[in-house]
């Protein structure tokens, strides 16, 4: 039997579009880079850097919330029963 990552135990991928839902995180930071954009092209290269800056923090927060979902959800998965003392080495 080979060791999977998270979410194989479910028989899904992790990062796969399947479950993941609607992200905000990522949708903000799509606009902010949108507008980082839109704002260097109009000459506003203040305006585009605020807008840059705040795109890449709604990326860092989409991967926050994208990891803490995955170390939820693995929380619940059960341990194995003869790791319980610490022994899953030892087999008798």
């Amino acid at each position: 039997m080979s060791e999977g990552g998270p979410g194989e135990a479910r028989g899904e991928e992790v990062g796969s579009p399947e479950g993941s839902g609607f992200r905000p995180w990522l949708l903000a930071g799509a606009v902010g880079a949108g507008a980082s954009v839109a704002f260097w092209w109009a000459g506003m290269g203040d305006a585009a850097f605020v807008a840059a800056a705040l795109g890449v923090v709604a990326w860092f927060m989409n991967q926050r919330s994208f990891y803490r979902k995955i170390r939820d959800e693995n929380e619940h998965v059960e341990d194995d029963p003869a790791d319980e003392h610490g022994d899953a080495g030892w087999r008798e």
